[in-house]
């Protein structure tokens, strides 16, 4: 198909001027609606409960490719009065790394979807397209198309050992959904075998062939189609795969330089590399710098305007508005036939490399597409055309937003009139949104003018004073203020770049011990009288990590504590474990409820609402554990404490050969073992009256920290009370030579004050009146829990005072 130039300026400009009215309706309509081109007529409706179509897009649902599929969408729904909704939903996927990820985040989509009214799928993206079929019986029975795919595909697993290695069957995506019906797609012919014959037609003595892929969908899919394809149909020329997933870019430059003579290079895909970094097409001119005797062709289009000569490729100007308003037509009359739409191929050739290469150009067919030869007239006119649309799209952005802001208005206050209820249940999440958003700006002005502040006043004052001694203690409150100014803007970087999918680590050896008693040492000062501060450090132990992150992740948990901490202590350590190191920090803070765990690691999320900080740290965290393989999980339990738990994943050297032994895992899972009460912060004179030596064992593991005076029948303990004192007393009811009951009434002869716990075994209600009437001050059954015991104590302790 062919267009002339007023054609062409025809169907952009068309593109553009949709693509700005989406834009502007997602800027003017509130924040987390769907758009829609029915609202108006169907404003009676709650946006839940009106039929729509479900967007999933592979990537970020923002990107360009989005917005011009949405905007070609929104004009055959509202051209046609469909009347459906569309909504949106991303699998946010970065590289091919993520795939285990790809089918359990596509199935949570779908759970939120409402069934009664989801009338189809559109996938946006091979990997949302491939993660799609590959749902089986979860696939729900509602037609689904498919857009910016290929007909080369790969099937996806529940699951890849080692991504970076697999090697997967090559599969025809038509082929697949045939299979299945109830689906269609517009799709891309990647046509390897004749891109071969393209290579063979211009080389005929070609021995090689070098193809290039990326950490992605669509490059592990053409490593796999070209691999099938040389061993069917030309098994004369020996392949070279340099693959993306594995390979570094100076590996990738290497290996190019030193492919054999003979060798032509094709092009599949350059995104993504082995770590997850996005690259540009311009590196592609630094892999073939070297080698400029090697033909470079193009199997995707990548390169076609810098490196490479030619490569048959899909003509992407081809509209799929046809293929549209068939879709919606299937849709709306609940049609099951599949339905494709093929991108036909087209030669392109880049003239310039043509002759560079000294091409013959009677070798070139009838008809072939130049891409790198345009006239100054072109140019100008295009540059003409660009100046036109902008000086339009601006007027048009001013005029729009004006009749939009006015519009939105009059709709903003007849829903509140009218249909308030019905407002708050569409706009609740996106109100949610707005509000941690505002939250979080709040707090970001106040914890950066705090240190401003002080850094001000503070300079002022050091410019007001003659006294050395007082200059110092300025300086120093500067120095403080200015330390607490870059770890905020730190953190703020590091979440930015952590939303943006780039977190990279720098590993080297870190010697654990010397490193958290740094950190103990320099939080020493922060921390008030009233807070006993312990770091715990086992043994000497090695890891390979990025001490940045450490530190990092060290701070983020301590200035929590510190937070929420009034009194009582706060301790941090670390033990190794057979996969890694565990970093742990607990406090004797307000604590945190059941139900609100999971929501600590929201963005903007802070554990006091009317707390310091800026509610991002934990969801760093979160983050750097997920992108590293680690883990962090909570302990905590309100007005007892919380203990927050990093597993990181690393290699690590220490001369313990037995670190199951040392091993607190169990320990520190338990949210009994944070009832700590600042009664009990000083070891308690505690005298156990028990016959059984289990018993005691028992007693003695939950009370290891406390000094115990050990006893095995009543007659003792009574001797016990009278040569000595105890903060409290233990006493076991049934033991020989004298009973519990027994001792205690003894005791209360003499001793009225020191506060004695009645355990036994039996029921309560058989011994509890007589334990009672004995003189005992409390009373508790066997088996005990270390929270039960610790309780108790705490309570008689609280009475005392």
């Amino acid at each position: 198909m062919q267009f002339d130039n007023n054609q062409l300026f025809s169907m952009r400009a068309r593109k553009y001027i949709l693509q700005l009215f989406v834009a502007l309706a997602c800027i003017i309509l509130p924040a987390g609606g769907s758009m829609s081109s029915a609202q108006n007529v169907h404003e009676h409706k709650s946006i839940d409960e009106k039929d729509y179509i479900l967007l999933i897009t592979s990537y970020a649902h923002d990107s360009r490719l989005v917005s011009e599929f949405m905007a070609k969408l929104e004009a055959v729904n509202f051209e046609n009065t469909y009347n459906l909704e569309i909504k949106i939903e991303s699998l946010g996927i970065i590289s091919f790394d993520d795939i285990n990820n790809w089918k359990p985040n596509l199935l949570t989509i779908l759970s939120r979807q409402n069934p009664k009214y989801l009338k189809a799928i559109l996938l946006i993206g091979q990997e949302a397209w491939a993660t799609y079929l590959g749902l089986g019986d979860q696939r729900p029975d509602i037609p689904y198309f498919g857009t910016s795919i290929s007909d080369i595909g790969i099937d996806i697993p529940d699951s890849v050992e080692n991504p970076a290695t697999w090697e997967p069957r090559s599969i025809s995506n038509r082929h697949k959904v045939e299979s299945i019906g109830y689906g269609g797609a517009v799709y891309n012919n990647f046509d390897v075998a004749a891109n071969i014959m393209l290579i063979k037609h211009f080389y005929p003595h070609t021995r090689n062939i070098a193809l290039l892929t990326d950490n992605t969908y669509g490059g592990v899919s053409l490593h796999a189609n070209f691999q099938k394809v040389m061993r069917e149909q030309f098994a004369d020329i020996t392949p070279h795969l340099i693959d993306g997933r594995q390979m570094t870019t100076r590996e990738i430059q290497k290996t190019i330089s030193q492919l054999p003579p003979e060798t032509i290079l094709l092009l599949g895909t350059w995104r993504v590399d082995h770590k997850g970094t996005f690259f540009t097409e311009k590196i592609l001119s630094d892999f073939v710098d070297q080698r400029p005797d090697m033909p470079v062709f193009s199997l995707s289009g990548l390169g076609m305007r810098d490196v490479a000569i030619a490569g048959i490729l899909p003509d992407f100007n081809i509209s799929s508005e046809d293929f549209l308003k068939a879709t919606f037509s299937q849709i709306v009359n609940n049609t099951k036939d599949t339905l494709f739409m093929e991108i036909p191929n087209l030669l392109n050739i880049n003239m310039g490399n043509f002759r560079k290469m000294k091409l013959d150009k009677s070798l070139l067919p009838p008809d072939y597409k130049v891409v790198d030869t345009e006239s100054e007239k072109v140019r100008q006119y295009k540059r003409y055309l660009w100046y036109g649309a902008l000086g339009f799209t601006l007027i048009l952005l001013i005029l729009a937003y004006s009749v939009g802001m006015t519009i939105k208005i009059r709709r903003q206050n007849r829903k509140l009139n009218q249909q308030a209820i019905e407002l708050k249940a569409a706009k609740e999440q996106a109100e949610i949104s707005d509000k941690l958003k505002s939250k979080f700006l709040a707090n970001i002005s106040h914890e950066i003018r705090t240190p401003l502040n002080a850094i001000d006043g503070f300079s002022r004052l050091v410019n007001q004073t003659t006294s050395i001694e007082n200059i110092k203690e300025y300086l120093r409150y500067i120095t403080d203020n200015t330390d607490k100014l870059l770890k905020i803007l730190t953190l703020i970087v590091d979440i930015a770049k952590a939303d943006s999918g780039i977190i990279e680590f720098d590993i080297t050896d870190i010697d654990l011990k010397p490193t958290f008693l740094q950190i103990h040492q320099r939080y020493q000062k922060r921390i008030p009288n009233s807070i006993r501060f312990e770091c715990q450090t086992p043994y000497d132990v090695t890891i390979k990590y990025d001490a940045d992150k450490l530190e990092q992740i060290i701070t983020i948990l301590l200035d929590n504590a510190i937070k929420f901490t009034r009194n009582g202590a706060i301790n941090f350590g670390y033990y190794a474990t057979e996969t890694g190191i565990k970093i742990y920090v607990t406090d004797t803070g307000i604590g945190i409820q059941q139900k609100n765990i999971p929501k600590v690691f929201d963005k903007f999320e802070k554990l006091g609402s009317s707390s310091e900080g800026t509610g991002i740290g934990l969801s760093l965290i979160k983050t750097i554990m997920e992108k590293s393989g680690g883990n962090i999980q909570i302990v905590s339990r309100p007005e007892a404490g919380s203990r927050f738990i990093v597993e990181l994943p690393c290699e690590l050297t220490t001369a313990i050969s037995n670190l199951k032994d040392y091993d607190r895992t169990e320990e520190l899972l338990d949210e009994d073992t944070l009832i700590v009460d600042k009664q009990l912060e000083n070891p308690l004179k505690i005298l156990v009256a028990e016959d059984d030596p289990t018993n005691f064992s028992i007693i003695k593991s939950i009370l290891k920290t406390h000094r115990i005076t050990h006893v095995a029948d009543g007659m003792q303990a009574v001797k016990a009370i009278q040569n000595d004192w105890f903060d409290i007393i233990l006493m076991d009811i049934k033991m020989p030579l004298m009973d519990g009951i027994t001792a205690t009434s003894h005791i209360r002869k003499f001793d009225l004050s020191t506060p004695i716990i009645a355990v036994t075994a039996f029921s309560a209600d058989q011994y509890m009146k007589q334990a009672e009437k004995a003189g005992c001050d409390f009373f508790i059954e066997k088996p005990f829990t270390r929270s039960k015991l610790y309780s108790a104590i705490l309570k008689l302790m609280r009475n005392e005072e």
